[in-house]
């Protein structure tokens, strides 16, 4: 059973990836037929394609959240670097669940860059890091203090 908690923490990744979606269908027709692909480590782009990459873009971070929630849903399957007993098993499961949503969550916010990169709303992107910021926090805060 996956806690109240970390399921909305990991729905946040999944609406960062509905606002991706929304922002690449919606600009669609507006977007350069030639766009960024990939991003070096220090943000300069050193890949370019044409613009469905940024489609495959969204599939593959859908791929990579139903994986991701696969292992939240189903902790047991995961790779733990400790060995697993009754003693620790629903600790280590919780704090599993938790850091897969949370990786989650980076990972649209990644993704993400790349979207508004290429979509030239590069200002926008603080608003979607705030929002993957700030409400899992709160969500983390109310559900630590009223259990």
């Amino acid at each position: 059973m996956v806690k109240k908690n970390i399921l909305i923490v990991f729905l946040i990744s999944v609406s960062i990836l509905f606002l991706n979606c929304y922002y690449i269908f919606s600009n669609y027709s507006n977007i350069s037929n030639e766009v960024i692909t990939h991003i070096d480590i220090t943000g300069k782009a050193d890949g370019f394609g044409d613009k469905v990459h940024l489609i495959y873009a969204m599939i593959a971070n859908a791929v990579l959240l139903g994986i991701m929630f696969f292992f939240i849903k189903y902790p047991k399957y995961a790779n733990y670097p400790i060995e697993i007993n009754d003693k620790n098993r629903d600790n280590a499961y919780k704090k599993m669940q938790l850091f897969l949503a949370i990786i989650s969550v980076v990972t649209s916010v990644v993704f993400s860059y790349m979207v508004f990169q290429a979509i030239n709303k590069s200002e926008n992107l603080i608003y979607v890091i705030l929002y993957s910021i700030i409400i899992p926090l709160l969500v983390l805060f109310y559900f630590k203090y009223n259990e």
